[in-house]
């Protein structure tokens, strides 16, 4: 049951992306789909379906960026629409797709497939806790201490504020009426690159950061105004959906987590 009078909402789950050569995942997927490396004897991407199918806070799911040939997944309710080109594409057409059936959808759960130690209470945890109607994005982020308490020794990149050193992680609740406009865009495209964020910001704004960095929240403040997207940073204890495959050391550090360690259990 859902934990709260929260209304269920649609997932759409990135799952597009062909690791080109000099990409350090490129020999690992042999130019095949990232979204497909081999964990345990299923795709990375059944993982993290497994985890959202069985969320009662989610309704259906969209999966974007799949071959259509590819017949090994397997969900409830669930989509499949091809690749679109990119992180935006495939967002606005996800959110097509939600809203053709449910004109009235608000709110959607981006997740991207690359999160497989993804488990169903964090997800039921994080559409809960989102129904705000002001906030454009719930963007969540884990603090440096705890992944890495987590995850020793694995490589992530770091936001650093004057109240600590973050990461993003990849599965938030975002508004359908914030797809169309420029601002997801210039702030998907940097988001993990934080001096390339503040340089796009402007100069003041990177000055600022460098002479005296704000907080989280005040880091949200900027991004609301010199790109209009009502951001709420929000701090995540569950560091699974920080720890994205994006390296082949992260992909032996999940292998032997969800699967040596015997983590593989659901919810």
């Amino acid at each position: 049951m859902p934990l709260s009078n929260a209304a269920p909402i649609d997932a759409v789950i990135l799952a597009g992306g062909l690791p080109e050569p000099g990409h350090p995942l490129y020999e690992e997927t042999a130019g095949g789909h990232k979204a497909l490396l081999d964990i345990g004897g299923r795709p990375m991407l059944q993982w993290v379906l497994d985890a959202v199918a069985a969320s009662d806070m989610v309704r259906r799911i969209i999966v974007m960026g799949l071959p259509e040939e590819y017949a090994g997944i397997h969900a409830r309710d669930i989509t499949r629409i091809p690749d679109q080109g990119g992180i935006i594409e495939n967002l606005s057409e996800g959110v097509r797709e939600i809203l053709s059936a449910d004109p009235g959808a608000t709110r959607f759960l981006a997740v991207s497939s690359d999160i497989p130690a993804l488990r169903t209470h964090m997800v039921d945890e994080i559409v809960d806790s989102a129904s705000e109607t002001d906030v454009d994005m719930f963007f969540n982020v884990i603090e440096r201490t705890d992944m890495e308490a987590a995850w020793p020794g694995v490589r992530r990149t770091w936001l650093r504020l004057a109240d600590g050193s973050y990461c993003a992680g990849d599965l938030h609740v975002i508004s359908t009426a914030l797809i169309a406009g420029p601002g997801l865009r210039r702030f998907v495209a940097w988001r993990k690159s934080p001096l390339r964020l503040m340089a796009a910001l402007g100069p003041g704004v990177l000055l600022r950061m460098l002479l005296r960095r704000p907080g989280l929240e005040g880091c949200t403040e900027i991004i609301r105004h010199r790109m209009g997207v009502r951001v709420r940073a929000v701090r995540r204890q569950c560091t699974e959906i920080g720890m994205d495959v994006d390296a082949p050391a992260h992909l032996e550090r999940i292998r032997e987590t969800l699967v040596s360690h015997g983590r593989s259990e659901q919810p």
